[in-house]
């Protein structure tokens, strides 16, 4: 009798927990606000990070490799100082100096090069972070350590209709958006690169402070903080 009932019975349905709800469950849990407001969040993690092999050196090549671009294009050099210039002035990355490193600390060396845009009257140079990169083919890169996340805007039918809502609507743009989000400090030393202005000085090590472009999980992050916002200001400003 036992068998017979087990036999017809419905087993209850489980549902199996996605990387697209544990990017969710890690930003939930762990993202903040700043004092004036600003989103904090951490990087999700799809695994351990010791996962991560030491990739200094490759990103070091890279660097090298760029200077010796400056050497042949002054003009890129300039534009290219410029971008590194702003983003210090503005805060989104901060000097480091590695012999304060603590040895049990993950870190991850993001090599970058640059997009030259000529057409563009805003930004004729975007400089590309690759956190693809990796020392080695059997050793795993940042991106492949990270979730990528859910997609979090609405579907194109979505949007489309809601164009057709109001008479009159408006489209707008937000300026550097990934770099109006902080990423936890515990976490930067996985967003590192090395910089200086010219060969004789000496290398720079920066470590980038804001939700960097090029890594897997930035466009999750970015929207997703867009979202929150609502949630957190709606009632405020509807």
């Amino acid at each position: 009798m036992n068998r017979f009932w087990e036999v017809e019975d419905i087993s209850p349905f489980v549902k199996k927990e996605t990387e697209t709800d544990v990017c969710e469950e890690i930003f939930c849990s762990t993202h903040s606000r700043t004092s004036i407001g600003r989103y904090m969040v951490m990087l999700p993690f799809l695994e351990d990070v010791s996962m991560l092999q030491d990739n200094r050196s490759v990103a070091f090549r890279r660097f090298l490799m760029l200077e010796r671009r400056f050497k042949r294009d002054p003009t890129f050099k300039k534009s290219y100082s410029e971008f590194i210039d702003e983003y210090e002035a503005l805060g989104h990355c901060r000097e480091i100096n590695e012999a304060d490193d603590d040895p049990t600390q993950g870190r991850y060396y993001i090599p970058h090069h640059a997009v030259l845009r000529p057409t563009s009257s805003t930004t004729p140079i975007r400089v590309v972070y690759n956190a693809s990169a990796k020392p080695s083919s059997s050793a795993k890169s940042l991106n492949e350590v990270l979730l990528v996340g859910g997609v979090v805007q609405s579907d194109l039918f979505t949007i489309l209709l809601r164009f057709r809502i109001h008479a009159v609507l408006f489209t707008a743009d937000i300026a550097k958006m990934y770099r109006q989000i902080r990423v936890t400090l515990c976490h930067t030393p996985f967003q590192r690169i090395f910089w200086r202005k010219n060969s004789t000085e000496c290398l720079r090590v920066l470590e980038l402070l804001t939700v960097t472009y090029g890594t897997t999980s930035a466009p999750f992050l970015a929207t997703r903080c867009l979202n929150q916002l609502c949630y957190d200001e709606g009632d405020r400003f509807p």
